[in-house]
């Protein structure tokens, strides 16, 4: 129990230093600062902000792209999938084998 709820609060800080990561680039983008006072800000060279930057960028535009809406398709496993064609063929020798009595 005790374990989980760190596990939560990890996920909340990583939720929350994510946030203020993108915070700083898109102040950045936006012309509020320069991108070497959000490197700054952020604690990493400027190479690592424009690299993170990208990262957001991308992320952004992926969030932000039209998804059929429900639950993604599962894939496909091609085990199981060769295991349904198996028994739909065995069902269909077994339906004229009763029909033939």
């Amino acid at each position: 129990m005790e374990e989980e709820r760190h596990k939560k609060d990890g996920v909340e800080q990583n939720k929350t230093l994510a946030r203020e990561r993108a915070l700083v680039i898109l102040q950045v983008r936006s012309g509020v600062i320069t991108a070497k006072e959000g490197a700054k800000l952020l604690g990493i060279s400027r190479k690592t902000y424009y690299e993170w930057e990208e990262k957001l960028l991308k992320a952004m535009a992926l969030a932000l792209e039209n998804h059929s809406a429900g639950r993604p398709p599962a894939p496909i496993d091609p085990d199981k999938e060769a295991l349904r064609q198996r028994i739909q063929e065995l069902e269909k020798k077994l339906d004229l084998a009763e029909e033939d009595h």
